[in-house]
């Protein structure tokens, strides 16, 4: 809610920045009030041009943000498909076959010990 009265209020002062360039174009502004609406209209170009500086801020940061997400994600999936390709699709035979190599040597290494080479 916020996000979108802070956007509805630089679109505002942008627009209200604009019309009151466009009015003083052509309003003619009494001598002894020119000093002051030259100051107020200073005043009124730094305002505006903050608010364009965030807007335009904000929407560089936003594409930055989400292109590094994008690449993060990207990056995750590449990871996640190296493990699963790296690891045997199902480790209990292996394991089985290294545990029978095991137990043929301990027995092998049993005989040798008790002389029935």
């Amino acid at each position: 809610m916020t996000n979108k009265f802070d956007k509805l209020l630089e679109f505002v002062v942008l627009g209200g920045f604009l019309g009151l360039c466009f009015a003083l174009i052509h309003w003619v502004v009494p001598e002894k009030n020119a000093q002051h609406f030259g100051q107020a209209l200073g005043a009124f170009t730094v305002i505006a041009t903050l608010v364009a500086k965030s807007l335009w801020e904000r929407g560089s940061a936003t594409a930055i943000i989400d292109e590094k997400k994008t690449d993060n994600t990207g990056k995750a999936f590449e990871a996640i498909a190296a493990a699963a390709a790296s690891t045997p699709a199902d480790p209990a035979p292996a394991a089985a076959d290294a545990a029978d190599q095991v137990a043929d040597a301990a027995a092998a290494e049993a005989d040798k010990i008790k002389g029935n080479d």
